[in-house]
């Protein structure tokens, strides 16, 4: 019940931070704001090749880079 309530507390907190951020943002930007949408891909190969996502992949292991690539795809090379 703790863990449920817990889980369910931290949704809602991110969901909270995402509509105070698109509220920001869209004030910014009728003040004349311009946000830069960079492609995340870029970034990532970026890091694959540095080893940065091998380093951590090792340093937490197999098992646990699993369960995190369940959860946010596949990651690294």
């Amino acid at each position: 019940m703790i863990a449920r309530n817990f889980n369910a507390s931290a949704e809602d907190q991110r969901a909270d931070c995402a509509r105070a951020d698109a509220t920001m943002r869209t004030l910014l930007e009728q003040q004349g704001m311009v946000f830069n949408e960079p492609d995340p891909e870029q970034f990532r190969q970026v890091l694959v090749k540095a080893g940065f996502y091998d380093k951590w992949k090792q340093k937490y292991g197999a098992e646990a880079w699993a369960v995190l690539e369940k959860y946010a795809g596949r990651i690294g090379s």
